[in-house]
């Protein structure tokens, strides 16, 4: 054996204590210090103790696994289902967004006919104003033609009245004369008589020739009774003044005034007196209580 093997074969023995030396370290260090037994048999009972452990665990994760997936499909069913109907009420919306938008534009089409419409109508009232307008001033003009009118016609009708009164008055005076007439003829025949047989005396209660109307002033008197043919019979006679003959105005204040015409006296006591209405239209508008005068009074 050459140096080299002796060398090579002292470094192999001291190697091989070294060797062992760590082996004799490592089986130390392998066994647990507490229970004196080797890794594996601690791992092998930690195993045979946590494995059913671990898989018992397992199952109850796989179980509360399986109920979680359950609540998923669950919840993804009702995902789903809420998915179809917000999609359904989407569309909903959508339909009532579009109906909306459609009656909003018919709305506004509407609302631009009503304005347009509006516009129209107030072109139109205005032309309705202005004719307004117009026919008030016709009205207006016509108003004063008829105001002017019905001062014409009032101004006739006094004109007509005016007629009435000196025609009633001329019929009156003529009436008058034809009494006067028929007195002279009496007065006459009386003064026949007093001449053949001067102890008669005749008396007349008739106004005198000569003296037409001869009533004395402020005669006042109303009419008591009202008889056929236009006589009527007063409240004053002999004792006021009044002989066969006078003429009276006979005439209302109230309720409304109204004049009724005249009368001329007939026949003549103190205390009363007969006339006739010389006008026959006025024969059945004088009623009792009604005014006779020697003129007119307009208020008492």
């Amino acid at each position: 054996m050459t140096i080299i093997g002796k060398i090579l074969t002292v470094f192999l023995f001291l190697f091989s204590l070294v060797f062992l030396g760590f082996a004799f370290t490592i089986n130390t260090l392998n066994k647990d210090r507490q229970t004196g037994k080797s890794w594996y048999t601690v791992a092998m009972d930690l195993r045979s103790r946590t494995v059913p452990a671990m898989q018992a665990d397992l199952k109850a994760r796989d179980e509360e696994l399986a109920a979680l997936r359950g609540q998923i499909a669950t919840l993804s069913n009702e995902i789903k289902s809420m998915k179809d109907n917000v999609s359904k009420e989407v569309d909903q919306k959508n339909n009532e967004v579009q109906r909306a938008r459609t009656e909003a534009d018919a709305a506004k089409r509407a609302f631009e006919k009503s304005q347009i419409d509006l516009r129209a109508a107030l072109e139109e009232l205005d032309k309705r104003r202005q004719e307004v307008t117009r026919v008030y001033e016709t009205i207006k003009q016509k108003n004063s033609e008829l105001a002017q009118l019905t001062t014409d016609k009032t101004n006739a009708m006094n004109l007509k009245t005016q007629f009435e009164v000196a025609a009633s008055s001329l019929a009156a005076r003529n009436q008058s004369m034809e009494l006067q007439i028929k007195d002279l003829t009496e007065q006459v025949e009386s003064l026949q008589v007093m001449l053949n047989d001067p102890t008669k005396r005749v008396t007349s209660k008739t106004a005198p020739l000569g003296d037409v109307v001869p009533v004395p002033n402020d005669v006042e008197g109303i009419v008591k009774a009202v008889g056929q043919g236009g006589l009527v019979s007063i409240s004053i006679g002999s004792d006021a003044g009044l002989l066969r003959g006078h003429t009276l105005e006979v005439f209302r204040l109230k309720p409304t005034p109204m004049y009724l015409g005249r009368l001329t006296i007939r026949e003549v006591s103190p205390h009363e007196a007969v006339g006739q209405i010389i006008d026959p239209k006025f024969h059945k508008l004088v009623q009792p209580n009604d005014i006779v005068a020697n003129r007119i009074i307009q208020s008492r």
